[in-house]
């Protein structure tokens, strides 16, 4: 929960200073460089504790949160655009389905045990 509350409000908190500056793609991907070394670190230790090699870890944990978060712009992207949905409000819906996601992403990808 501490990751998906932390990406929001990061999120919220981009937009409220850059959102007339930069359009909320932009807002996001900033938000998401940010906070997926964040996510990283308490995933890691805090989740799965993790005895794996670090830096292999990283960078699945990278290349799957790059994944999701093409396919979470793009659904940013489609409920703000298309269903005139509020950027805050899209990003808020967006989040949570790639909380749920990121799950078994991390699961059976970034911290998957191996077998001996």
């Amino acid at each position: 929960m501490w990751n998906t509350l932390a990406g929001y409000l990061l999120f919220a908190l981009l937009y409220a200073v850059l959102g007339k500056q930069i359009p909320y793609p932009a807002v996001a991907t900033i938000a998401h460089g940010v906070a997926v070394t964040q996510a990283f670190a308490s995933q890691r230790w805090l989740v799965y504790h993790s005895k794996g090699h670090w830096l292999a870890e990283y960078g699945r944990f990278h290349l799957a949160h790059l994944g999701l978060f093409l396919v979470a712009l793009g659904c940013l992207t489609g409920l703000v655009e298309w269903a005139g949905w509020h950027p805050l409000w899209a990003q808020a819906a967006v989040t949570a389905g790639a909380a749920f996601a990121s799950y078994f992403v991390h699961t059976y990808f970034t911290f998957r045990k191996t077998r001996r």
